[in-house]
């Protein structure tokens, strides 16, 4: 059964704007990780099916996990409850793993690569959720990409390289329409989750599917 959801809420705009409040003596995971969580259980509040004449039921709530939860499935959790009609229950969980570039570097240095594999094996379905900044050259300052804008860009770059296997990150940013250093993480996340796989070295490496 394919559901869409709908939150009637600006919520990318609204975890921009979270996000935008972390200076570089607050940019801390799990500080910024609550935040975002706040937004998105604010926008879930008026969740409706889309296109659905009969308004059913739906409860849906956004959860920062701790303890083994977190350890095992990741930091961010939205739990879906839907109640059709005829009382037919749908229920669903879907979890986030939050990482921070670094403030300064064009890293992620607490992405580890175990685990990441872990939780890959552990989800059906799991999301890598990155909190990144990125230059904006017209105004000549940091602007904070939203967790949003990385989710397409990361969906868009494993749909392109399962299409195109075996292209080099200049061919991929060039179709993609970005550029190679706003893919630099993505597909660093991705390989190290074992999405994507990695063929040659430096300028040469090429991006293939798993």
């Amino acid at each position: 059964m394919n559901t869409w959801l709908t939150t009637g809420s600006s919520l990318e705009q609204d975890i921009q704007r979270e996000i935008n409040t972390f200076t570089k003596d607050l940019w801390k995971e799990d500080a910024i990780t609550i935040g975002v969580v706040k937004q998105i259980r604010g926008a879930l509040a008026n969740t409706t099916i889309e296109g659905d004449p009969v308004k059913s039921k739906v409860l849906a709530r956004a959860y920062k996990a701790d303890g083994k939860v977190e350890e095992r499935f990741g930091d961010l959790a939205i739990v879906v409850r839907i109640t059709f009609r005829d009382g037919e229950q749908l229920e669903g969980v879907a979890f986030y793993e939050a990482k921070i570039r670094d403030w300064d570097k064009n890293t992620l240095p607490a992405a580890k690569k175990g685990k990441l594999n872990q939780m890959h094996r552990a989800l059906w379905h799991g999301h890598l959720l990155i909190f990144d900044r990125t230059q904006t050259a017209k105004r000549g300052k940091w602007q904070k990409r939203s967790a949003e804008e990385l989710e397409t860009l990361t969906e868009n770059l494993v749909a392109h390289v399962k299409r195109n296997p075996n292209q080099r990150s200049e061919q991929i940013a060039e179709a993609l329409k970005t550029t190679t250093k706003d893919l630099s993480l993505p597909l660093k996340a991705l390989v190290e989750a074992k999405q994507l796989r990695t063929t040659g070295q430096r300028r040469g490496m090429t991006y293939t599917a798993k």
